[in-house]
């Protein structure tokens, strides 16, 4: 086949180029009709009567024009990818490595900015769904349900006035604080 590597249709010679005012042989002239059928054969057509052999490499040039995506498996158009919006189902996968200060009221926060938020954060009514049940580093962002655990391993505060949070390494309960004699505070340091 006649290709040149980029992209560029030769006839095959000797056949082409053919003579004025000679006779054609058909050998000659099926030759050169079997390299043209081989040639397009090897062309993507507009109506997508084959699929590419390869990935397609397009060189650093753009696709233009783009229709908008409406199939799973549709090419974005960068306007659809810049104006997102909606919720999005993460089917369990992680955002990773995003910044530790979200700039805008809009970007994404990670675990760690959300351990020590000091002030409400608004998505606009939109979530990120099927996020992992727990963060694997503190740059991820986390589930709501995995906010509201760190709460509900606590002991309710309901009638526990004056008393202490104590674990045992395994579970939280509120006790009443040791009884502190004048003793033992005079030998920790204090009078």
């Amino acid at each position: 086949m006649a290709f040149d590597g980029n992209g560029n249709y030769n006839p095959p010679a000797p056949e082409y180029p053919l003579m004025p005012q000679t006779v054609i042989s058909s050998a000659d002239m099926n030759t050169i009709i079997r390299d043209i059928a081989a040639a397009l054969g090897n062309c993507m057509t507009r109506d997508s009567q084959g699929a590419p052999s390869l990935d397609l490499n397009l060189f650093t040039k753009k696709i233009v024009n783009l229709g908008a995506a409406t199939n799973p498996n549709d090419a974005m158009r960068k306007v659809d990818v810049d104006t997102a919006t909606g919720d999005r189902d993460m089917a369990g996968h992680r955002l990773k490595n995003l910044p530790a200060v979200p700039v805008a009221g809009t970007d994404a926060v990670n675990a760690d900015f959300v351990n020590t938020a000091q002030a409400n954060r608004s998505m606009a009514g939109f979530s990120l769904t099927n996020l992992p049940a727990v963060p694997s580093v503190g740059s991820e962002a986390v589930s709501r349900d995995y906010v509201l655990g760190l709460s509900n391993n606590l002991p309710t505060q309901t009638g526990n006035t004056g008393k202490v949070l104590q674990t045992n390494g395994a579970a939280a309960s509120w006790q009443l604080p040791p009884a502190l004699t004048l003793y033992t505070y005079q030998n920790s340091g204090g009078l």
